[in-house]
Parts: C-alpha cells; sequence; structure tokens
C-alpha cells in the first residue's frame, strides 16, 4: 500500500507536487500560493508592481498551460490592482491545432469575463505557418518553422499593442523558457540578445514603438506552471505543435531538463548567470545599438529592414518558384 503524502507546508492534504530543488512536498492549495509568490516577486523585482494601476495590458493568450496560468492570476490582480486587459490570441493556421486552441481561449476569456481579439497571421501578414513551412521545406531553407513564427507572432503582438494604445504585453514565458533562450543566446554567440533580455532586472523599454512586455512566470517552473495549470482543472488541447520538434528549443530543453534531474535547482543557478551576464553587458552592448525605424513598415528595428519584413520579403522570393503560395 502506497504511504500518502503530506504537504510540507499545512501538514494536513495530499501533496500534488515535489519541488526537489526546495525540497518541499507541496498540495494543490500551497502550490497555488507558491506560484503565485513567485509572479507577486517577479513584479516587484521588475518595479512593475506599484505601476499596474490605471494601465491597460494587452496578455498573448495562445491557449497553451502558461498563457492561460498567466492571464488567469493576472485577472486576479486587476482586480487588486485597478488595471484592464485584453487577451490576443494570434491564430497562425497550424489546422486543427490552432482551432482547439482559439476555442479554449474564448471560453476563458467568457468564463473570466476577458475581452479578447483574434489576430490571424494569414490576413495580417499574408501567410499561414504551414504555408510558410511548405515554402521553405521545399526550397531546403535552413530556416526553422518556430523561427518564422516566433517572429510573425512577436510582430502581431506588438503591432495590435500599438493599435489598441496599450502600456505593456503580457507573455507567459517561464524560467525553463528564459534559461533555454538563454542557452540558445550563448550557443549562437548572440551576445545583444542576452543584454536584451533584461527583464527581471528593472529595466523599462524606452524604444519608441515597441511596448514594454511583463513575464509573470517569470520564476516559475514549467513543472510548476503544469500542476498549477492541472489542478485548476482549465482545459488543455489534444494536439501538440507539429513543427515544436524541428526547433533548436527541443533539443536545448531536453537537455536542461536532464541537469535538473541530476542537479536540482540548475536551471535556478543558469538563470542567475543569464541575470548578471546580461546586467554587466548590457550597457556596453546596447549602447552601440543604433534603434531606428524599419522602411517598410514603420517598427522599432536595429536594422533598416525589421526581421519580420525581412523574412516576408524572403518568402516571397522562395514562393515565386511555388505558384506563388505567398498572397502579401
Amino acid at each position: 500500500m502506497i504511504e500518502m503524502v503530506l504537504c510540507d507546508l499545512c501538514k494536513k492534504r495530499k501533496a500534488v507536487i515535489k519541488i526537489r530543488y526546495a525540497g518541499l512536498n507541496l498540495c494543490k492549495e500551497c502550490l497555488s500560493k507558491f506560484v503565485e509568490q513567485k509572479v507577486m516577486l517577479s513584479l516587484k523585482r521588475t518595479g512593475v508592481l506599484g505601476k499596474l494601476s490605471g494601465k491597460y495590458l494587452i496578455i498573448a493568450l495562445s491557449g497553451g498551460k502558461d498563457s492561460i496560468n498567466a492571464t488567469y492570476i493576472m485577472h486576479k490582480l486587476s482586480q487588486e490592482y485597478d488595471f484592464k486587459m485584453k487577451a490576443v490570441f494570434v491564430d497562425e493556421g497550424i489546422g486543427e491545432y490552432s482551432k482547439q486552441r482559439r476555442a479554449i481561449v474564448m471560453d476563458l476569456c467568457k468564463k473570466l469575463g476577458i475581452e479578447y481579439r483574434i489576430v490571424s497571421m494569414k490576413e495580417e501578414m499574408g501567410i499561414s505557418t504551414p504555408e510558410a513551412v511548405s515554402i521553405l521545406v521545399k526550397s531546403r531553407s535552413s530556416i526553422k518553422p518556430c523561427s518564422v513564427c516566433g517572429v510573425f507572432r512577436r510582430y502581431l503582438l506588438n503591432k495590435v499593442a500599438l493599435d489598441e494604445n496599450a502600456d505593456y504585453v503580457v507573455t507567459g514565458h517561464n524560467l525553463d523558457d528564459e534559461v533555454q533562450t538563454f542557452i540558445m543566446s550563448l550557443i549562437r554567440g548572440d551576445i545583444r540578445s542576452i543584454a536584451r533580455e533584461a527583464c527581471s532586472l528593472g529595466y523599462e523599454n524606452d524604444v519608441p514603438k515597441l511596448v514594454s512586455r511583463i513575464k509573470p512566470l517569470y520564476l516559475v517552473y514549467e513543472r510548476e506552471s503544469l500542476v498549477y495549470f492541472i489542478t485548476h482543472g482549465f482545459k488543455r488541447i489534444s494536439l501538440s505543435c507539429p513543427y515544436a520538434r524541428f526547433s533548436m528549443r527541443y533539443v536545448i530543453r531536453e537537455m536542461i531538463n536532464d541537469l535538473e534531474y541530476r542537479r536540482p535547482g540548475m536551471k535556478y543557478r543558469i538563470l542567475a548567470l543569464k541575470e548578471r551576464l546580461g546586467k554587466s553587458i548590457r550597457e556596453t552592448v546596447l549602447s552601440s545599438v543604433e534603434m531606428r525605424h524599419c522602411k517598410i513598415c514603420g517598427m522599432p528595428s536595429s536594422r533598416d529592414i525589421c526581421r519580420a519584413c525581412e523574412l516576408k520579403e524572403l518568402l516571397v522570393k522562395l514562393s515565386q518558384n511555388y505558384k506563388g503560395i505567398y498572397t502579401k
């Protein structure tokens, strides 16, 4: 007979998760407090918490566990800190995967009483993710599906935030995402990205037309976010993105999870390194970067043409050999 493990904090309810790096078994209720306290800590560290009153936030709600958790928690905080929020779902056009997520987003927003907006990548960018992937595969391009989809989604979220005159864009990036991004930047030798990724260091974005971002789950492990999601009974989709396995992030994720298993707390230590390195090089690296506006769309960019427009032009050229898949 398996003995029931009690929560180490309340000492009375059944534990639903073991936090190995902290040596804690937590029940549903204590896990909720644990995660939400981390969110509060993250918002306080960035200096954002005291500035939220009267602000307008755009929530990047993809329908995945992390964006749902971020939306739910920020909705709770909106009642206490008096700020307005609207959810935005970017429909990449990935068949049933996008349809299921869209339905979940609409259902959650209706239950919470949150306004939402659906943005079609096909309509806004002239191409869906599957169409972009088809062009890249046929042309044997080295560009990965996630690179195109990620750039377009970030571009559209910023565009919507500008259209809505929002003060912040809220994303569901968790601690694992931040660590993975840091390792990927190191592998690529992308010092500029490391310098820009100073979310937890209290820097405010002062670039015109680039809406500042908030990452409530910055200090929350992906596993903690998953159990929070499950124990709150949120609806989840039955499919995963068909292109995720082609990303470098997929490989990095497995590697870091293995390190964390062998050395609990490793992700925290990597995150701390990311912050120290970002803080030490930020002024030097970014002072040499001249921010300008894209000659095509007018969005902020460190180059004459932003990455989104650069990818659009590339896809147009490549598609000319394949019966004009691209419509813009």
